[in-house]
């Protein structure tokens, strides 16, 4: 078996790898982001669901 040719990494490449991880962080920010404000909308409509106060249960 002969070894692989090292392929090295050109710029346009790398370019596109770097657009993807972007891409991909920026979805997973968004999704986090609509998380949390689902959570603070949630301990704002009801701020003592069980009779605590969620602030005290889930510090932010």
């Amino acid at each position: 078996m002969r070894p692989k040719p090292k392929v090295r990494n050109s710029s346009a490449s790398l370019d596109v790898s770097i657009r993807e991880t972007l891409f991909h962080l920026y979805r997973r920010k968004a999704k986090l982001d609509r998380l949390i404000r689902r959570l603070e909308a949630a301990r704002f409509a009801r701020p003592y669901a069980d009779g605590i106060p969620l602030s005290t249960k889930y510090p932010v």
